[in-house]
């Protein structure tokens, strides 16, 4: 294995098992651009430690009364920042799992359930959305009763914010009328057929597209609403300080779930080894860990690990690849055609095509994604191959697979023209997916063995963030994902208008944009197994692996499984449910 600097050391460490085997296992893992080899012990963990637990929709149990407090760390916080004009990242999607709420959310299959929304239908033609809202809503703060006039105004201001994701669709699904007939009815015409999952999907939970009250941005102003926002969830934010913690309050007598505990604060901490060490002293309940993790969580005395099977995905972006404005005003700064994997041709036919594809399928078959799976991620995730597709297989040809072969990438390599390698900026997209940093040095030190020179960038997802929505960055991330409830919902950013996954293309702009908006099933699925095709024979991205979340459960709670969302298992939810343990 190539490295800039090879240190070989064998340390004796204990592995995570599910099966009755004891035994000796050499396996390879990147620490700091190093070669460590590690003696692997792998030690069996009692059943009863692993909780394997599918989120259920459940009543809520009366008369709860809040009591004590609650402590859960997070990788990545930032700055509480509420308003739907002003907030952005990773703050809006920790918001919407406690503090606010939106109209729809996910079960298991991903299939919309109420939120906000108690009913809905939608018309003959898809054009007439109605829906009927929950009643008994109230903001936070004293704001008083939810109506759809709030609604309305905070996905207007949403669009209004230009760091917003999903604008142009939620333009899309206002743009030719909203009629609220009622305090709690709200009629949407689209003007254009709308599929049902493509209006539900921009409006639920966890995500950006939530309520919060317009009577308090009216009376204080947005910039102090933002800091302090009255919102509908099961808690409302009582105090934070950027960098080290959110407290939040529990809303006693809430219209969906009152919580268990009276007080919770996520604490941000970056380091997994301090959230861990934070949990064996008892100074966290729970928190985003990593599969390294569970023989010391279960170790503690009465601790658990809840498992949910095919929680989210890791997909591999490979940006640069923004053929459809070549030639135009509007050409991207990160296209490049000297870049080895950018094509200087659009021309699908050409030379210049097919040797940039063959840059990028060395890279797809030197990855060992087999190997990542039963080391770094313990077997708790299963390959995939094209990115949207991982639990859609059925839209993807028999072909469809990338079987590790090193011999075969670095013939590919040579015949592009690369036979001595070349340099690729590759970084992580740190946004809490279990050993993520880990899995992404493993794939650098992979692609260093077919002769590629990476620069590993380990930096903040905010750092990078700004070159991948500007489409500036040249190189390519590691960026877990959520599982789409159709891959069309995904293809937008397959667009012009977005081109957040590194590749746009004239024949990719028709028929992601038809796909999105077709509300025959059938029709989008053709559609959707074209865009399959095209994905895999130019290798232009991968979905790598479906992995299962693991949270550990303290000895002062119990483990949940009620308002556990699909929206996005990257981050926890369904903190309202959790109880004191007995």
């Amino acid at each position: 294995m190539v490295v800039e600097k090879e240190v070989i050391r064998e340390v004796p460490v204990e592995r995570v098992v599910d099966r009755e085997v004891v035994k000796e296992v050499p396996v390879e893992r990147i620490v700091d651009r190093e070669v460590v080899r590690e003696v692997s012990v792998e030690k069996e963990i009692p059943v009863e430690k692993i909780v394997v637990v599918t989120p259920v929709i459940a009543e809520a149990p009366k008369n709860v009364i809040p009591e004590g407090t609650l402590h859960v760390a997070m990788a990545g916080l930032g700055p509480f920042t509420g308003h739907p004009a002003l907030a952005s990242g990773t703050a809006t999607d920790v918001i919407s799992t406690a503090v606010a709420e939106a109209l729809w959310q996910y079960d298991i299959d991903r299939q919309a359930l109420p939120m906000l929304v108690k009913e809905w239908s939608i018309s003959e033609d898809f054009t007439t959305w109605t829906l009927h809202f929950q009643e008994g809503v109230k903001f936070h703060k004293g704001y008083g009763d939810f109506t759809v006039e709030d609604v309305k105004w905070s996905l207007d201001q949403r669009i209004s914010n230009p760091k917003a994701t999903n604008v142009a669709q939620l333009k899309w699904a206002w743009q030719t009328s909203v009629e609220m007939p009622d305090p709690l009815t709200m009629v949407i015409n689209t003007g254009v057929p709308m599929p049902g999952w493509a209006f539900i999907d921009l409006v639920r939970n966890p995500g950006d597209q939530y309520v919060i009250s317009k009577k308090q941005t009216e009376e204080i102003g947005p910039e102090a609403a933002n800091w302090n926002t009255a919102a509908t969830g099961p808690w409302e934010i009582d105090e934070h300080r950027s960098g080290e913690f959110w407290k939040l309050r529990a809303v006693s007598d809430h219209w969906r779930k009152t919580p268990h505990f009276q007080e919770m604060y996520f604490w941000e901490i970056p380091e997994e080894a301090t959230r861990l060490a934070g949990f064996q002293t008892g100074e966290l309940d729970t928190f985003p860990m990593s599969y390294d993790s569970i023989s010391l969580v279960t170790s503690v005395p009465d601790a658990k690990v809840m498992r949910i099977p095919k929680a989210a995905v890791m997909n591999l972006r490979i940006y640069g690849q923004d053929y459809a404005e070549v030639g135009t005003p509007d050409q991207r700064a990160g296209y490049d055609p000297e870049l080895p994997w950018a094509s200087a041709s659009l021309d699908v036919n050409s030379a210049e095509w097919d040797q940039a594809a063959k840059v990028r399928r060395a890279l797809m078959l030197a990855i060992d994604i087999d190997t990542i799976i039963e080391t770094l991620l313990h077997g708790y995730a299963d390959a995939s191959s094209v990115i949207f597709y991982g639990v859609h297989r059925h839209l993807m040809d028999d072909d469809m697979y990338w079987n590790y072969d090193l011999e075969e990438a670095k013939r590919l390599l040579a015949e592009a023209g690369y036979a001595d390698g070349f340099s690729m900026t590759l970084t992580p997209a740190k946004r809490g997916s279990p050993s993520e940093v880990e899995v992404c040095e493993a794939i650098g030190a992979m692609w260093g063995e077919l002769g590629v020179d990476i620069k590993f960038q380990n930096v903040p997802f905010s750092t990078v963030r700004p070159g991948i929505v500007g489409r500036t960055y040249q190189g390519a991330t590691c960026h877990a994902g959520t599982p789409p409830p159709t891959p069309a919902r995904s293809f937008y950013g397959l667009s012009i208008k977005s081109g957040i996954y590194g590749i746009t293309h004239p024949w990719l702009e028709d028929i992601v944009y038809n796909a999105y908006e077709e509300v025959d099933p059938a029709t989008r699925e053709g559609m959707e197994r074209q865009v399959a095709r095209f994905l895999y024979d130019g290798a232009h991205l991968r979905e790598l692996y479906i992995y299962d979340a693991v949270w550990p459960v303290g000895p002062r709670i119990e483990e949940w499984s009620e308002g556990v969302t699909f929206g996005d298992l990257r981050f926890q939810s369904g903190f309202e449910w959790i109880r004191h343990r007995e």
